[in-house]
C-alpha cells in the first residue's frame, strides 16, 4: 500500500496518493510519518482541510518534531495564513535553533 502511494506521489498523482496513504492509515492509524505524507498529498491536491487534519494528527503523535513544525509553516503559508505560518516557523526554530530553512522562511514572511 505504501509503495503504491509513493509511486502515485512520485508520478504527481497527489489525490490518488492521499487516498492510498489514508488506506494505509486504516492499518496503522498512529503512524505519524504516514499522516505527514498524507497531509503533503492533500496539500498538493488543494484539499487543505484534509491536509490540516493529517498534519494535526501527526502533531498529536510527535508534538516536538522540528520538521513537522516546518511543514506546518509551509502549509499555513500555502493556505494564506501568514501569522500561523510565522508561528510554526518560530516553533521549528525553538526546537532546532540553528536551522537555516525556517529562519529563511520566517524572514521571507516578514518582507
Amino acid at each position: 500500500m505504501i509503495a503504491r502511494a509513493h509511486r502515485a506521489r512520485d508520478a504527481g498523482d497527489y489525490g490518488r496518493a492521499a487516498v492510498l496513504y489514508e488506506e494505509a492509515l486504516r492499518i496503522k492509524p498512529d503512524d505519524a510519518a504516514i499522516h505527514v505524507q498524507c497531509g503533503h498529498m492533500f496539500k498538493e491536491a488543494g484539499e487543505l482541510a484534509d491536509a490540516e487534519h493529517h498534519y494535526l494528527e501527526a502533531h498529536r503523535l510527535m508534538p516536538n518534531d522540528a520538521d513537522l513544525a516546518l511543514q506546518f509553516g509551509h502549509f499555513y503559508k500555502v493556505a494564506g495564513q501568514l501569522s500561523r505560518s510565522a508561528d510554526a516557523y518560530r516553533r521549528a526554530l525553538e526546537l532546532e535553533p540553528y536551522w537555516e530553512e525556517p529562519a529563511r522562511e520566517l524572514e521571507r514572511i516578514r518582507q
